[in-house]
């Protein structure tokens, strides 16, 4: 029994074994993007936008890792733990609520000419 188990848990690395499993598949996405830049200065400018897009989230190539489409030609990778919250860092943060929904956010790096975004991405099942 254990050898069959075993057997099973190791062949089908992408299975219901799989925590991930649980949010990978076709989302909703609303992704409200706040951009700004200081060029040229002191005038700069700032633009926000909103959209809301169909996409998807599948299995990253690392084991904790996920891939969502977030938007037409973009898209992240986040790790995740076994509780759904996204590994963060100063660029990127957020965690699957429940199942069915995610609040991520994502800043650019700091910019020594003074621009930048931040990404309010919420997704939903």
């Amino acid at each position: 029994m254990i050898l069959i188990f075993s057997i099973l848990t190791n062949s089908c690395e992408k299975s219901v074994f799989d925590y991930r499993h649980k949010y990978v598949g076709e989302w909703n996405f609303k992704t409200i993007g706040y951009y700004w830049s200081m060029s040229p200065y002191p005038t700069g400018w700032t633009f926000q936008d909103t959209t809301y897009y169909s996409g998807e989230i599948s299995y990253g190539d690392d084991k904790s890792e996920l891939n969502i489409n977030y938007k037409s030609g973009e898209n992240v990778i986040v790790s995740i733990d076994k509780e759904g919250v996204i590994d963060g860092t100063h660029e990127k943060s957020g965690q699957f609520d429940d199942k069915e929904h995610i609040t991520l956010i994502l800043s650019s790096p700091q910019s020594m000419i003074g621009g930048g975004y931040t990404k309010t991405i919420t997704g939903w099942k």
